[in-house]
């Protein structure tokens, strides 16, 4: 389950995850307290990722865009479920993204549902004209990169080895809850190498310059494990950004959700014979 569910909570959340030596401070009239430090609550974690095989994710995401300029206004919400499997490698998509656009009273909303497995590739539903078509390989391809299937969690804690002390380690009766407020410009080299990793390469000196005119104004990233089996159930992330393109100031905000279930229960996933029989070769 390593190259989709860590990818996608490593993406989502990279910075919730640090070593402590103390024990979860309790919240919610928490009586069932558990001694354990964060960094034993992340070594079980991750050893329960290890084994995971299959699992359902949902996604909601709300994103607003407004620039100097108030003609450059955008606002958009996604809301997408996901399923996946490790053995064999699949996925499948289902959801919605609705756009917005400064002084537009109608919203643009587009369907995606998305099909993706070892043997017959990935397969994406083509909104304008009802059909599904097959896409080529090295999209495949760029889409495991994106989702994060190169990432390597340790190389993520060396990451953080100083942010520690930025870090919030609480608990309640049934789950354990780590916290970051990442505010501050140290924060924005950890922010671009997390985005390197999740596309699957090293960015390069010129990939970096484009980052140039992004700055971290306020981040809050918080992960929810289980108590008892240690799965990683919620992660939330609220960002909010300033980006200079061309001299254009614009403030991106961000906050989305991710969460987690059906652990090791998803069905085996597969192509509907229909989309495989009808499906055109995608045209660039």
């Amino acid at each position: 389950m390593k190259k989709y569910y860590m990818g996608a909570i490593i993406g989502l959340a990279v910075f919730s995850l640090a070593a402590c030596g103390d024990s979860a401070t309790p919240i919610n009239e928490t009586t069932a307290k558990s001694d354990l430090a964060l960094e034993q609550v992340f070594s079980n974690a991750m050893e329960r990722q290890e084994s995971l095989q299959s699992v359902k994710a949902n996604m909601t995401m709300e994103q607003e865009i407004s620039a100097e300029d108030e003609e450059v206004q955008m606002t958009s919400s996604t809301n997408i479920e996901m399923s996946m499997t490790a053995k064999p490698l699949a996925l499948f998509v289902d959801g919605t993204i609705s756009m917005t656009m400064a002084n537009e009273e109608e919203s643009f909303n587009m369907p995606i549902s998305m099909y993706l497995t070892e043997t017959d590739g990935l397969y994406m539903n083509d909104t304008m004209s009802s059909g599904w078509v097959k896409l080529p390989s090295d999209m495949y391809e760029e889409l495991l990169a994106q989702m994060g299937a190169n990432a390597d969690p340790q190389e993520q804690l060396n990451r953080l080895e100083s942010f520690l002390e930025d870090f919030k380690f609480e608990q309640t009766d049934g789950e354990y809850i780590l916290t970051l407020n990442a505010i501050g410009e140290k924060f924005n080299e950890m922010i671009l190498e997390q985005v390197s990793g999740s596309l699957g390469q090293q960015l390069g000196e010129e990939d970096y310059s484009a980052f140039d005119g992004i700055k971290l104004k306020d981040a809050k990233y918080i992960m929810t494990v289980d108590k008892e089996t240690f799965d990683i159930t919620k992660t939330v992330m609220d960002v909010i950004m300033t980006m200079d393109v061309e001299g254009v100031l614009a403030d991106v905000n961000v906050s989305s959700t991710m969460t987690y279930s059906n652990f090791n229960a998803v069905d085996t996933i597969t192509i509907p014979q229909d989309i495989l029989n009808s499906a055109i070769d995608y045209d660039f």
